[in-house]
């Protein structure tokens, strides 16, 4: 439910706009960052379906938005914004979050 449209948009953006997202005008960073939160919450959705520790799911969920994120930013860098400041900042809410994942990851379970 959120995955397959979350890509979509992230890597498609005007045919997820065209087919999927019809109300104009056309943003096609807007479009792309949906389908990153998208991708995130499908990502957390489905790690709380296999792992068994709530906390961690909901880390690796976010670090997956956050790398997305990054990574939508790279690719809209024209479009707008500052990217001398968007990227480290985006780059480091990726970071902590992985390093929260990661962190989480070793706590042991019971």
């Amino acid at each position: 439910m959120f995955l397959l449209p979350g890509l979509w948009a992230f890597v498609a953006s005007e045919s997820f706009f065209e087919n999927e997202a019809t109300f104009p005008p056309y943003n096609e960073q807007l479009i792309r960052d949906i389908g990153v939160f998208q991708l995130g919450l499908g990502a957390a959705l489905l790690l709380a379906a296999v792992l068994r520790d709530g906390m961690l799911a909901v880390l690796a969920g976010a670090s997956v938005t956050a790398v997305a994120h990054v990574v939508a930013h790279v690719i809209d860098r024209d479009l707008g914004g500052n990217p001398a400041v968007d990227l480290p900042a985006c780059g480091i809410v990726a970071l902590l979050l992985i390093a929260g994942a990661l962190a989480r990851s070793c706590v042991p379970r019971e």
